[in-house]
């Protein structure tokens, strides 16, 4: 089962791009791996991100990870 970390980071091509995505540190974004939680706080900008991109992201995605 994939994390909800583990997904975003994949999606996003990895630790830096995502950090860019959300104008975050990727030091920031390196530390979601530990537990593999994405903040809540990052979750509407990711979904919106995801679409733009044409990228498949869900609400389930970054609360339950995937199988």
């Amino acid at each position: 089962m994939k994390k909800p970390a583990e997904i975003v980071i994949e999606i996003f091509g990895g630790v830096r791009a995502t950090a860019r995505a959300l104008q975050i540190t990727p030091g920031a974004v390196s530390r979601w791996q530990g537990d593999g939680e994405v903040p809540g706080r990052h979750h509407r900008k990711l979904l919106s991100l995801a679409a733009r991109r044409k990228k498949s992201l869900t609400p389930t995605d970054l609360v339950l990870g995937r199988d």
